[in-house]
């Protein structure tokens, strides 16, 4: 039996669940047993069905960390993998975070100016493929010197390989002045790269972290070089051949040379050239179509005929035709609009084309907008529906827009909570987070979605997608913090034990978002008192446990401390707002610390002048009540007097009561 088994493929004892071998079963045999077997069992062995082994899958270096990265989730209690180092220096602010990985990148570049100019200083062993495995070109110092120097066309091909745009527009000039003879196929690619970058040198190569914070904004303003070396190379070609005039038409396009990019395309239709322009060019001359001089219908009819072009000449649309299209639609405000939206749809689906995450986002922002007949229009619902779970490509600046987009849908025309969830759950889902490239639109989402569902959320929730999004993805802004306290207030959430992400500690809510006002440094900026004065407010609202009351307790002391540090140096911290010393009161009050209260009352007095706001009536009666009660003379004649000064109605109730108890030093206090 050990001998037959040696002969049988494992795949095929994985697959046959129950088998016996030999004379038992003639399900399986190797060749020595269908010798030793019957007549019957051979028979039945040479009838079955042959064995098909599926083809071996091609499978690259990183498959197997691949499997493994698989296996695992996002860590939202991580910090993000570009700002591992030192624990201490996590930054956790928005600004912080920016500095922190543009100087990163600059440490990068410079890095890589020495590698590529001075490779002689390092060690030879270094900057040898061989040396890591798999070699990694990219890290190889960059081929910055040249082999050929005297006017040749294969000196011309080298920088126009290097991408050197400068040194090729020399070299070139050099060949034509020595008359030197050039294969129109050198040419083609020279005027390529000329129109490509408008014949400047490429821009620096942007790093992860440039990407992530330093984003180019569309321009809308023509940049095209009139008369320079892109169009002199053109004038000099023996044959203006189709791929020249795409060349130039390619590069007009994304300069913004539009009229006469359709000159060109209409010389060459003249010439009859119109069957091989190719969709690049299409896509092109279609994008730029708002910046053309004509008016909307007429701009549409054009549209129309390129497309009726592409498909006379056989040239099939791409994914990015359409998004120009959109990118048009998205300019104009007919009523024939949303007809146009879904007439793009229809031949998208009539030639089999797999609409992309920019696709998508474009739709939301043409469907759901000011304008629109239908705001509460079922797209995304369905939509959602039809692409959760799925795992979509990177293929176009537009993607990183599509989420953004739908939560803005959710949360401004749908109020849909169950939506937005729907939306975070696809953006979590497999590699869908490489969307989130763009710091400031990841910034938008979150705001949005934390907005979203303070309103229609329980505040368990509120906070379980809080603790998972700070402070490591995102740092909230002000407007967030109102609406968690709102939320805090509706359902007097003022301590929690949500079982999904505290374990077995009691957690509370309001001193637990006091710390990361802290963390965050939001209580020591110019607009501090806009959230610590709501904050406060909720706090006072009443009485609350001694371990909670204390934690608040210790609050006010931090507030008091930091601002008596600021006084001595002359600073504005903290304390400016008249309101937020009544709030600052009353908690005291509620927590028993009738000193501390009189500590910040009298502070109050003292500086008065720093003070904005008056200070509230209900603390000052307050704390008045507390000390009629102790029947401590001096501070109630402080309070009244203060009452005095504020023109507080309720100064006259208390004169009345002070005459019914036996304080009869008061009388001159009380009748003034």
């Amino acid at each position: 039996m050990a001998a037959c088994i040696g002969k049988i493929s494992f795949a095929h004892l994985i697959k046959i669940q129950s088998i016996n071998i030999c004379n038992r079963s003639p399900l399986l045999h190797c060749q020595r047993c269908v010798q030793t077997a019957g007549v019957t069992d051979v028979t039945q062995v040479k009838n079955r069905k042959p064995i098909i082994f599926p083809k071996k899958k091609k499978r690259d270096e990183l498959t197997v960390l691949k499997c493994l990265a698989a296996t695992v989730q996002r860590d939202s209690t991580a910090p993000d993998y570009m700002f591992i180092d030192d624990p201490h220096l996590y930054p956790v602010i928005a600004n912080e975070k920016k500095i922190y990985t543009l100087a990163k990148s600059s440490g990068r570049k410079a890095a890589r100016y020495f590698v590529d100019r001075l490779p002689g200083i390092f060690s030879t062993n270094m900057f040898k493929e061989e040396a890591s495995v798999p070699g990694i070109p990219e890290l190889m110092p960059k081929k910055i010197k040249y082999e050929h120097f005297d006017p040749s066309e294969t000196a011309l091909i080298e920088r126009i390989d290097m991408r050197n745009v400068r040194d090729a527009i020399d070299m070139y000039n050099e060949i034509q002045d020595q008359e030197l003879e050039l294969s129109q196929e050198t040419k083609i690619s020279l005027l390529n790269l000329l129109a490509y970058y408008n014949s400047i040198d490429p821009p620096e190569e942007k790093t992860p972290e440039d990407m992530r914070y330093l984003f180019e904004k569309r321009s809308f303003n023509k940049t095209w070089k009139d008369n320079g070396p892109a169009v002199k190379v053109f004038n000099d070609l023996n044959e203006k051949t189709s791929e020249a005039y795409c060349a130039m038409i390619r590069g007009m396009t994304k300069y913004l040379e539009v009229e006469k990019a359709f000159e060109l395309y209409e010389e060459m239709k003249g010439k009859g050239l119109q069957a091989e322009v190719d969709v690049r060019t299409y896509n092109g001359l279609i994008d730029v179509m708002r910046q053309y001089p004509a008016d909307q219908e007429e701009q549409w009819t054009i549209i129309m005929g390129l497309l009726q072009s592409m498909k006379e000449s056989g040239v099939q649309p791409n994914v990015q035709t359409f998004m120009s299209v959109l990118h048009f639609l998205k300019g104009v405000m007919t009523r024939f609009r949303e007809q146009k939206v879904y007439f793009v749809l229809n031949e998208m689906k009539a030639i089999n084309i797999e609409p992309t995450l920019g696709i998508y986002a474009n739709l939301l922002q043409l469907i759901y907008n000011d304008h629109s007949r239908n705001p509460e229009h079922p797209f995304l619902p369905q939509l959602m529906d039809y692409i959760q779970g799925k795992d979509f490509d990177l293929t176009s600046k537009d993607d990183i827009h599509f989420f953004v987009a739908a939560m803005k849908v959710c949360d401004i025309y749908l109020h849909d909570k169950d939506l937005a969830f729907k939306v975070d759950a696809l953006l979590h889902s497999k590699d869908n987070y490489k969307f989130m490239i763009d710091f400031f639109a990841e910034s938008t989402y979150c705001n949005i979605f934390l907005t979203l569902i303070c309103q229609f959320e329980h505040i368990d929730k509120v906070m379980e997608v809080y603790h998972r999004l700070t402070p490591n993805v995102w740092s909230p802004t002000f407007s967030v913090y109102y609406d968690i306290l709102g939320a805090i207030d509706l359902y007097d959430a003022y301590h929690y034990l949500p079982a999904l992400w505290s374990g077995k500690y009691a957690y509370h809510y309001l001193p637990a978002l006091w710390s990361d006002f802290i963390v965050f440094r939001i209580i020591t900026g110019p607009k501090h008192a806009q959230l610590m004065i709501p904050f406060f407010q909720l706090v006072s609202k009443k009485k609350h446990p001694e371990e909670l009351q204390q934690k608040f307790v210790d609050t006010i002391l931090w507030v008091i401390n930091r601002w008596e540090e600021n006084i001595q140096l002359n600073g504005s911290f903290v304390l400016t707002s008249g309101v937020l010393v009544g709030e600052l009161i009353k908690v005291s009050l509620n927590a028993n610390e009738v000193d501390l209260a009189w500590k910040i009352l009298m502070m109050y007095t003292k500086h008065k002048r720093r003070f904005t706001e008056q200070i509230s009536e209900e603390a000052v009666t307050m704390l008045l009540d507390e000390f009629i009660k102790e029947k401590d003379l001096d501070k109630t004649t402080m309070c009244l007097k203060l009452m005095s000064t504020e023109s507080f109605p309720s100064l006259t109730k208390y004169k009345k009561q002070l005459r019914e108890l036996d304080m009869t030093d008061l009388e001159k206090v009380v009748t003034s």
